[in-house]
């Protein structure tokens, strides 16, 4: 799995896309609100490679054990979830989540 980061092209879909709760995150990563650093910003410099979830509904153990990683990008595989722009029906094979 590589670990590029995003380009500002992407972190901006990212920002503005529901995939990443912010207010969950927060929630979820007490350590990250106490510091003050942009929840988003910290999910893309370390928080996916931590296995942090940007978003409830998203099971980051799960995705990375069924999803493999793409051949297509050297992007993470769960930054590349939540860019992906697809609608859910052609997520099927890409589940975040066991339910």
């Amino acid at each position: 799995m590589a670990n590029r980061l995003p380009d500002a092209d992407e972190v901006q879909v990212l920002a503005s896309s529901r995939r990443f709760n912010r207010a969950y995150y927060l929630a979820a990563n007490a350590d990250v609100a106490e510091s003050g650093i942009d929840p988003l910003k910290h999910f893309i410099d370390c928080g996916a490679a931590e296995g942090r979830s940007p978003h409830p509904g998203f099971d980051p153990e799960y995705f990375l054990c069924t999803s493999p990683p793409s051949s297509e990008d050297d992007l993470h595989p769960m930054v590349r979830y939540v860019l992906d722009a697809s609608p859910p029906a052609q997520r099927e094979e890409r589940s975040p989540g066991p339910l």
